[in-house]
């Protein structure tokens, strides 16, 4: 499955392991409702104000990893990619 447009660099580690194949980890849901949002929510953490209460139609669209049980101790996974929105 292609990903996003502007999305690159996709790379995840597990114990030192590289997980191949990232770009077939994506999942994309239907369209959904968002809301209502109660006070204190996180869009009023990025400034939008009057935000309590509102809905809105939403999607979600990333890279998910669903890894099976790993063995009792520490672990160390890393995850990182790049999303390029383009000029302002």
């Amino acid at each position: 499955m292609d990903g996003p447009p502007g999305v690159t660099d996709l790379q995840a580690e597990l114990d030192g392991v590289s997980i191949e194949n990232l770009r077939s980890y994506r999942a994309q849901s239907p369209l959904f409702t968002f809301g209502p949002l109660p006070d204190n929510n996180i869009l009023e953490s990025f400034g939008i104000s009057n935000s309590v209460g509102q809905t809105t139609a939403s999607v979600s669209d990333g890279y998910y990893l669903l890894l099976a049980p790993l063995s009792i101790g520490q672990h160390d996974l890393h995850f990182s990619g790049r999303l390029e929105l383009g000029s302002p």
